[in-house]
């Protein structure tokens, strides 16, 4: 992880907890797709929070870091709707 990586990730982390963010790569493999298990892109990050202005947050951080950005709802379509690009984040809500 750079140094931006580690700056990034310290600001979320502010934003959502220590419990909001998940980076170890151990348990981001819950989150490399969604029901459709054919296609698997692992998140540089998951984020949960638990409040709008949690979410509103990342999402500002993300327009600012040019950061892709994909909202999860349980991950259980089919659709592929939960991908993530490549070292981009994503968010599944808590609250």
């Amino acid at each position: 992880m750079n140094r931006m990586e580690a700056r990034i990730l310290d600001e979320l982390r502010t934003i959502v907890g220590d419990h909001g963010l998940i980076s170890s790569p151990e348990e981001l493999h819950t989150y490399e797709c969604d029901g459709l298990t054919n296609f698997r892109v692992m998140p540089r990050a998951v984020l949960l929070p638990n409040s709008t202005e949690q979410v509103q947050a990342i999402v500002r951080v993300c327009h600012r870091e040019r950061m892709p950005f994909v909202a999860r709802g349980s991950g259980t379509g089919l659709s592929g709707g939960a991908l993530r690009l490549r070292m981009g984040l994503s968010s599944a809500w808590r609250g």
